[in-house]
């Protein structure tokens, strides 16, 4: 499964809980947060999906941060 695979399922499979790339990189065990932005840039333009600034669920940083959901 390619790592754009393993993201959207993993979005898809937490609906409506929004994440930071950080948490999506930990989550799924990625070498690098440079694999994930990518993706989650991508897929914050398309159908089904919503990035914007929130907090994450699994980090809760005190700030707003960058983060993606399934919807």
């Amino acid at each position: 499964m390619t790592i754009p695979e393993q993201i959207k399922g993993f979005l898809e499979g937490h609906r409506s809980d929004c994440f930071c790339d950080d948490c999506i990189q930990e989550q799924l065990k990625l070498a690098r947060r440079q694999e994930v932005a990518p993706v989650t840039k991508t897929l914050g333009l398309t159908l089904g999906f919503q990035r914007d600034h929130g907090v994450c669920v699994l980090c809760s940083h005190p700030r707003t941060k960058l983060v993606i959901r399934a919807i």
